[in-house]
């Protein structure tokens, strides 16, 4: 089996930002990296997958977008594999990462560039972007919930290292960004997991056992080894840290009516899915 591969292009980006190029490259590379030790490849079960690498794009936001937050992954600017791929159908193979140049700065400044672009990398990968295609989410907007099983069991075994009371194996918290964006984990519950919605400057911000259960899920082949160990459960719901960043929720489709928001994610997610990617599976 071929090495899983990010190619990454950001020559726009490295052009507009100058003096800051040589730490953002940095930043890049050690983020890109960090993840290809985690992912080692596509599960092949009935499918070739038809590219060598993962290729993502670097573009920057207008200065007015997005208010407080760094950038984002626009879902309809991922390439898809086929809904009849198997095991790894929706996985991306393609997509657009955009960036608010007045931000990268004060990241950098933070140590927090690193992690930025680590979560940014992760949607592009499929984390939270394509969780309702691949049937992995459910609940409502109150009590959005992650159902796979391998992430499951890796909740279990962060509460157990915890010692959180009366561990359970039970569906993995998520924290709803908006009516149709259910693609982080719960803030109050994961702390400084990559994954969650909320970047804490001067912290690790951890690729964890979770986020690479949900990749196995999900349809990757993943490595346990490559994780950052150090990571554990807050023993709390913590609030979140005046020294936080919000960070990016992948862009959603239009709001479809109050009477949709409070139907289960499962009853819906794949034709919502199939317009907001542009996927055509029918």
């Amino acid at each position: 089996m071929k090495p899983f591969r990010i190619d990454v292009d950001c020559e726009q980006v490295c052009v507009e930002i100058e003096a800051n190029e040589r730490q953002f490259r940095i930043a890049l590379d050690r983020a890109v990296g960090d993840w290809c030790r985690v992912v080692k490849g596509w599960r092949e079960e009935r499918f070739s997958v038809p590219a060598e690498a993962l290729r993502i794009k670097f573009e920057l936001l207008d200065p007015n977008e997005l208010e407080d937050r760094y950038g984002n992954v626009d879902v309809s600017s991922l390439l898809l594999l086929p809904c009849d791929a198997g095991p790894i159908a929706y996985l991306p193979m393609k997509g657009t990462i955009r960036l608010k140049k007045e931000k990268l700065p004060a990241l950098e400044d933070a140590g927090a560039l690193v992690y930025a672009l680590k979560h940014e990398i992760g949607h592009v990968l499929g984390l939270g972007t394509v969780w309702e295609a691949k049937g992995l989410v459910a609940g409502t907007f109150y009590d959005p919930v992650f159902t796979g099983a391998a992430a499951k069991r890796a909740y279990l075994e962060l509460q157990e290292m915890a010692n959180h009371p009366q561990p359970t194996l039970k569906d993995v918290p998520l924290d709803a960004v908006d009516f149709n964006s259910f693609t982080h984990w719960s803030e109050s519950i994961f702390g400084d997991e990559i994954m969650t919605p909320v970047l804490i400057r001067g912290r690790l911000n951890a690729v964890s056992k979770l986020t690479a259960a949900a990749l196995e899920d999900m349809g990757y082949l993943v490595d346990y080894a490559a994780i950052d160990l150090s990571y554990s459960l807050p023993a709390a719901p913590e609030p979140v840290p005046a020294a936080a960043v919000p960070v990016s929720s992948p862009a959603q489709a239009a709001r479809q009516g109050s009477d949709d928001e409070d139907r289960p994610r499962s009853d819906r997610h794949s034709q919502r899915m199939r317009e907001r990617f542009h996927c055509s599976c029918d």
